[in-house]
């Protein structure tokens, strides 16, 4: 479940609808805009990196991802460490998000991130550059 909850097509398709949904609200649709626009950047800069370093997976990586595309087969970096540092990082600008909420996103962040290594997704190094990229 921690792997899905940071799947950059289950963000996408979350965003695209919750974009819809807010299309009027002069809070929300300015909120779900800058995720859409800092997913795509965050796709694109993982394709780019991937492509371009094409690092292996960990030895203890199980070959059972689905919804993946060729670059996916590459480990760094971690493209749920991004996701998920740099949705952190947008959630904590608003004001509206209460303090708990803002607790909850940096604590799924962390634990999504420690799960890439635990889960032999990724090397520590993968993760940890994630974290900053993100």
């Amino acid at each position: 479940l921690w792997e899905y909850s940071g799947h950059g097509v289950l963000w996408l398709l979350a965003v695209t609808a919750l974009l819809y949904h807010s299309w009027h609200d002069p809070i929300m649709k300015p909120f779900y805009q800058n995720i859409m626009t800092a997913w795509w950047v965050d796709i694109l800069v993982i394709i780019v990196l991937k492509a371009t370093f094409r690092r292996s997976r960990p030895a203890t990586n199980r070959n059972d991802m689905y919804l993946t595309g060729y670059v996916d087969r590459h480990s760094f970096p971690s493209g749920h460490a991004t996701r998920a540092s740099l949705m952190a990082c947008i959630f904590l600008q608003y004001s509206f998000i209460t303090v708990m909420n803002k607790v909850m996103i940096v604590l799924w962040a962390l634990l999504l991130s420690v799960s890439r290594i635990l889960s032999g997704r990724h090397h520590i190094s993968d993760v940890i550059c994630g974290i900053i990229i993100g």
